[in-house]
């Protein structure tokens, strides 16, 4: 997958790499939560951004945390690591 700092950079999106990490990291130690929570989210922060778009970006954030072992991905559902 594509880097997610080149993903924020070509989306001009009002989000840092440390930004997303944190939005992700502190909703995954508030609940276990899905993509699409994540997704929801994000437009919240940044209505500039579509659906797809924000739907690109989470999915990119978890997937680096998931890739640094900083949170975990079971049946969907983006978890804290045990």
């Amino acid at each position: 997958m594509t880097s997610l700092k080149f993903l924020l950079d070509s989306m001009c999106a009002n989000f840092t790499e440390r930004c997303l990490h944190d939005l992700v990291t502190i909703m995954v130690d508030e609940n276990v939560c899905s993509v699409d929570d994540i997704v929801s989210r994000i437009t919240v922060k940044d209505p500039s951004l579509d659906v797809k778009s924000a739907q690109t970006l989470a999915e990119g954030a978890v997937e680096a945390l998931a890739q640094t072992g900083q949170v975990a991905v079971r049946d969907g559902f983006v978890c804290p690591v045990d």
